[in-house]
């Protein structure tokens, strides 16, 4: 695996990413001396992401298997105590909308013409 300068890959970026889509080499960029960040083929890429999605699968698979035989939870009450149930929204009184501006009417104002007709 090859090592750039943030600095060197300034000056040759195209040339550095060529080697990395067509030539296959990985690329690491540094600054100082400290390894930043990688820049790999696209194909590298997608490999790692289905080895993701395979240990993602597995933990999945596996939490499923321990929770065989457990009492089960509300949907309702796991969105309840995490705060996440929506509070119905009170409707304004005054006319307003309830970002503050008017509210807006069901039906066009008489003598005004409607667009597209």
């Amino acid at each position: 695996m090859m090592e750039v300068s943030i600095t060197e890959a300034r000056d040759d970026l195209a040339e550095l990413l060529n080697r990395a889509a067509y030539g296959k080499e990985r690329l690491v960029l540094t600054r100082h001396g400290k390894k930043l960040v990688a820049v790999i083929p696209f194909e590298d890429l997608q490999a790692l992401e289905a080895l993701e999605d395979r240990r993602d699968i597995q933990k999945a698979d596996a939490a499923r298997r321990e929770s065989e035989g457990q009492p089960r939870v509300a949907w309702k009450q796991v969105k309840a105590e995490l705060g996440l149930t929506k509070k119905k929204a009170k409707k304004p009184a005054s006319g307003r909308s309830p970002a503050g501006g008017p509210a807006r009417r069901s039906t066009p104002r008489a003598g005004r013409p409607r667009p597209g007709r």
